[in-house]
């Protein structure tokens, strides 16, 4: 038995990648067959009845784990109704091998109530060869821990956030739907949920903001074991647009222990859907997309950029006295086009903090600098904030995400109450601001020194490196060619 841990769940991908398949692939591959897994060892999603009134998940025999494994003798199995029947196959499960039990499963699930049908929309198993399949669905059969499930659901959680950074920081394009979670704990931490809160994502991604408001809520609530089954997730909304990412923040809630049937998760345009939505929230916690412009605009006062677009929602999201902290790039504090974002945010609501994040928040992914903004609505408006400045000297951390929370977040969190006691807190009074077009750029209010360059010793070592790699390369050519 292999301990869950954070590589766990890496190594069990190892067949796929000896297969050829990229990350993207493999890690689809690998939510399916953990969704299934999971689904089976959690209990709080039974395969006992069909049931089209509920979101409980039913599946015949034959296509269970078990039986998709090898465990289970089908020799003689009838099938009980109509459902159990094949879909892709005319053949009788005692003659079909792991891998077509497991399609049979999908198909199957594709069927089932709301959650598998949302969870295996657009999902096709494709592994190359069936010696893949087995090699992999032991790897995560022999993965302790799911016989406790609940018991484990954080390990087999963070296991699972390990393998999302690193398909962040390696599949091209990925790191746009993975906020660090280094950040995602510190404005939770800074915002501090309430157990009755209603919490939306607009821009849910793999659903890190919310995984990490249920983990903060359950460590600082005494009876959360009594209350979360009927009211902690059922205030939670998360919205993704892309099908691959919304299925893995499906299984992404699974392994936290938060049963997705009771998120209201959806799959769509988020901001289509809030235009002509009355709801309200208590708490917006978000990184939207941003860098690219969009044909639809949520208001009048939205240019054509997706940042401007989800900021100007994201505020027409909450409630009175709602409150909210969002990743926003740096141009938001001092385009001019952006000035009635800005002018609604300081009139409208009360900025609190603007947290400068540190060069490269987003490597290896975006060179875009970031900022966090915490708001809440409030009708007079804001008369004085404060900015934060995370900012730090250069790190040289290639192919990884440099964000550390004890580094960079910590003070930030630990001198919420004390700032006027912590050197990167300053204070800002509302009227130098309007003067300046309500221009909120750090840079402004701050003198800092870093130009991004790398420091003249690290780049003169790595000239040597390659120059020393090239020479090696030479010679072995040289030989090659005497030979």
């Amino acid at each position: 038995m292999s301990e869950i841990n954070e590589t766990a769940l890496w190594r069990a991908c190892e067949p796929m990648r000896e297969d050829g398949m990229a990350i993207s692939r493999y890690l689809e591959q690998l939510s399916g067959l953990l969704f299934l897994k999971a689904c089976e060892s959690s209990g709080k999603l039974t395969f006992e009845s069909f049931d089209e009134e509920n979101d409980s998940l039913y599946l015949p025999d034959p296509y269970r784990w078990d039986s998709i494994i090898g465990r289970t003798n089908l020799s003689d199995y009838e099938y009980k109704n109509e459902f159990a029947k094949p879909i892709a196959t005319d053949k009788h499960p005692s003659e079909m091998d792991g891998l077509e039990r497991y399609k049979e499963a999908v198909e199957h699930l594709k069927e089932d109530g709301s959650l598998a049908q949302r969870a295996f929309d657009q999902f096709t198993p494709r592994f190359n060869r069936q010696s893949t399949f087995v090699d992999t669905i032991h790897q995560i059969d022999e993965l302790q821990g799911w016989n406790n499930f609940g018991e484990n659901a954080d390990l087999f959680g963070d296991s699972y956030e390990y393998l999302l950074e690193k398909y962040a920081d390696k599949a091209e394009g990925a790191g746009e739907y993975f906020t660090p979670r280094p950040l995602t704990n510190a404005i939770v931490k800074f915002i501090e949920p309430n157990i009755d809160d209603e919490i939306i994502d607009p821009a849910a991604g793999t659903n890190g903001f919310l995984i990490q408001s249920y983990n903060y809520l359950k460590n600082k609530t005494d009876n959360f074991s009594q209350m979360k089954n009927t009211d902690v997730e059922s205030h939670f909304a998360s919205r993704e647009i892309r099908t691959e990412t919304y299925r893995l923040g499906l299984l992404n809630y699974l392994l936290h222990d938060i049963d997705p049937s009771d998120v209201n998760a959806m799959r769509g345009d988020s901001l289509r859907k809030e235009k002509t939505s009355s709801k309200e929230y208590d708490l917006v916690l978000a990184n939207p997309p941003f860098g690219s412009d969009i044909s639809f605009k949520y208001n009048r006062k939205c240019d054509s950029t997706i940042e401007m677009n989800f900021l100007m929602m994201m505020m027409d999201l909450l409630g009175d006295n709602g409150r909210a902290g969002i990743v926003l790039p740096e141009g938001i504090l001092f385009d001019s086009s952006k000035q009635p974002a800005r002018r609604e945010l300081l009139t409208e609501f009360n900025l609190d903090t603007i947290l400068a994040l540190p060069e490269d928040t987003f490597q290896p992914y975006s060179s875009v600098d970031t900022n966090v903004l915490f708001f809440e609505r409030d009708r007079d408006g804001t008369d004085e904030f404060w900015f934060y400045d995370a900012r730090t000297d250069y790190e040289n951390i290639k192919d990884e995400n440099p964000l550390r929370y004890e580094k960079h977040f910590k003070d930030f969190v630990e001198y919420k109450n004390n700032r006027e006691e912590c050197d990167e807190y300053f204070k800002v009074d509302v009227d130098e601001i309007e003067g300046e077009e309500y221009e909120l750029h750090l840079k402004k209010y701050k003198e800092y020194k870093y130009e991004g360059y790398r420091p003249p010793s690290e780049i003169a070592q790595d000239i040597k490196k390659e120059l020393h790699t090239i020479e090696s390369e030479l010679d072995q050519l040289v030989g090659d060619t005497d030979d």
